[in-house]
């Protein structure tokens, strides 16, 4: 479902444009399109922070940042030209959509510290009843979705894999299409898109209170385990963060620093994504599998 266009054809319809005003109008408003896409596409590469232009595939834009730059693409985050953006909505903010307890949250926190993936690509994943994303973005793929979670690459060699690194444990949704690659999608995108457009989704709700009781209604139930998902993931990237502002601080600091850094002793997940950014240091104990335990709920 796209929303790029500045008026609606309602709109366009009722003011009875004749058809050299079409013509002309429809041209205008490709061009506002095109460049609505050209000026996100420059200020993702613009940013301020001083180490985007060298390494623009690092999840250093702040969630002010991207919460500014996303209305621009209308919601639409997995527009932005950089892989990593996540939405700019925090742990409580998910808590009170979903109605967790601070016991859900601490189990999330546990999680995030030992690797846990709940739904690791080729297995099972989680179906929820998720919308194709066909009905959110004309071209994807119609087939319902299902999430998984992305794991740690093995040992990445080169500057694509690098940057998969920094989605380590991040929920997606994905059809299940052999070879498809038309439905993959971050689920905090897709969350953030469909909160957005409440109107657009629940438009047989007599209003806004009803639309959002009825979404908030899908986070306490079938969607609950993704939000979960979601969290423990925010949860795994405030370690990352931690990881690359040490590395950018000191460029010279070895694998078995970092694990030796403060509080991040014995932590299965500093371990392994140390292992993986940094895999040419010495007298590392080979990490553990990553855990793939059912959810606590």
């Amino acid at each position: 479902m796209e929303r790029n266009e500045t008026f609606s054809e309602e709109y366009i319809s009722r003011i009875s444009l004749t058809s050299i005003e079409l013509e002309y109008f429809k041209k205008k408003e490709a061009a506002r399109r095109t460049n609505v896409y050209a000026d996100i596409l420059r200020a993702a590469r613009d940013t301020d922070h001083k180490f985007s232009k060298n390494s623009p595939f690092l999840p250093l834009a702040s969630s002010t940042w991207t919460e500014e730059v996303v209305q621009r693409v209308h919601n639409q985050l997995w527009k932005l030209d950089i892989f990593n953006y996540t939405v700019p909505i925090s742990v409580d903010a998910y808590a009170a959509l979903a109605g967790l307890s601070a016991n859900d949250i601490e189990n999330c926190r546990t999680a995030a510290r030992n690797d846990t993936v709940y739904f690791p690509v080729g297995r099972n994943g989680l179906d929820a009843d998720f919308r194709p994303l066909d009905k959110l973005e004309r071209g994807e793929c119609p087939r319902k979705s299902l999430l998984y979670q992305k794991g740690i690459p093995k040992s990445p060699n080169d500057l694509v894999e690098l940057k998969k690194l920094w989605n380590a444990g991040r929920p997606f949704l994905k059809c299940p299409c052999t070879g498809c690659e038309k439905n993959f999608t971050w689920f905090d995108h897709v969350l953030w898109f469909v909160i957005g457009n409440l109107d657009k989704l629940y438009s047989l709700a007599p209003s806004d209170r009803i639309r959002m009781l009825e979404f908030q209604a899908l986070l306490h139930t079938t969607r609950k385990k993704a939000i979960l998902a979601q969290i423990v993931f925010i949860f795994m990237r405030e370690y990352m963060l931690r990881i690359v502002h040490l590395v950018i601080q000191n460029k010279r600091i070895t694998a078995e620093e970092l694990i030796d850094y403060e509080n991040f002793k014995e932590l299965p997940f500093v371990l392994e994504f140390t292992t993986a950014l940094l895999p040419n240091s010495t007298g590392i104990v080979t990490p553990p599998m990553l855990k793939e335990l059912p959810f606590i709920l």
